[in-house]
């Protein structure tokens, strides 16, 4: 009687452990950006069209004009700087967001990458990033007509700057072993910008690196309906106490450096930072 009444205790206290658990994963589903949708499936492309507002996205654009530093990289029109995250309160915010958006954990998150595109730039070519998943925040629009747009040629997919825009993709995928892979259908460019729009096209740029990477983060949520796939896509590598995967957001100039050990931060291989 007495093993009886333990193993309803120890029973009931693990059946409430997995429905705290269960309310977590789908509670930061239905947290999700109610804006994301998903672009494709191969490569996994989603957008989230209001993932900052227009006023939040306007004042990052003024601190990265006021701060930046910004050089030369590829061909002509293109600069890219590093920004320090410090204290600053939206860059913060922006890794949080983008953090939550693939159910992982960002560490050591010291530098974003702002890239400034100037008017008649030329077509930046197809290549794949040589990181586990990119994040692309758009702080201004482009008209149409204007260029500039990232174009994912196997997905038939192309995107338009917006303002507030997050465009975000995974550049692996697992193979029939279950091993990751680079997937090829993530190849992309970015088009032409024109002559004449009012004033330069500005991104933000995150690229994180899995410590294991083996492990598949979970999709991104389109809206509540998406909680219960949410789950069949949990983490290979999974934190016990958070349920989160554990990744590590490098550097610029480690991203670059693990590839190509003889450009610069900026050089023309380093096509991941261009975007």
């Amino acid at each position: 009687r007495l093993l009886g009444q333990l193993f309803c205790v120890l029973a009931c206290s693990a059946s409430r452990l997995l429905t705290m658990r269960l309310l977590c994963v789908l509670a930061v589903a239905s947290a999700a950006d109610p804006s994301t949708r998903q672009l494709a499936a191969s490569p996994a492309l989603f957008a989230a069209g209001s993932f900052f507002n227009a006023s939040t996205a306007a004042a990052l654009l003024e601190t990265i004009k006021h701060e930046c530093d910004f050089s030369q990289v590829g061909s002509a029109g293109r600069f890219a700087c590093t920004l320090a995250v410090r204290t600053n309160a939206i860059l913060n915010e922006f890794i949080a967001k983008f953090a939550r958006t693939w159910g992982i954990r960002l560490r050591n998150v010291t530098k974003l990458v702002a890239v400034k595109f100037m008017p008649g730039c030329e077509e930046y070519p197809l290549h794949l990033d040589h990181a586990n998943l990119t994040g692309v925040l758009y702080l201004n629009s482009a008209s149409d007509g204007a260029g500039g747009e990232i174009r994912f040629p196997a997905a038939n997919v192309s995107v338009q700057p917006a303002q507030g825009q997050l465009l975000t993709w995974r550049s692996f995928k697992e193979d029939e072993s279950g091993k990751s892979v680079p997937d090829d259908a993530a190849k992309h460019m970015v088009s032409p910008l024109a002559t004449d729009p009012a004033e330069p096209r500005y991104t933000l740029q995150m690229e994180v690196l899995l410590d294991d990477p083996g492990a598949v983060p979970r999709l991104p949520a389109v809206g509540v309906a998406h909680a219960q796939r949410r789950l069949t896509f949990a983490p290979l590598a999974v934190d016990d106490t958070t349920g989160e995967s554990d990744v590590e957001l490098l550097s610029a100039t480690n991203v670059v450096g693990r590839s190509h050990m003889d450009t610069n931060v900026f050089g023309e291989a380093g096509g991941d930072l261009l975007q």
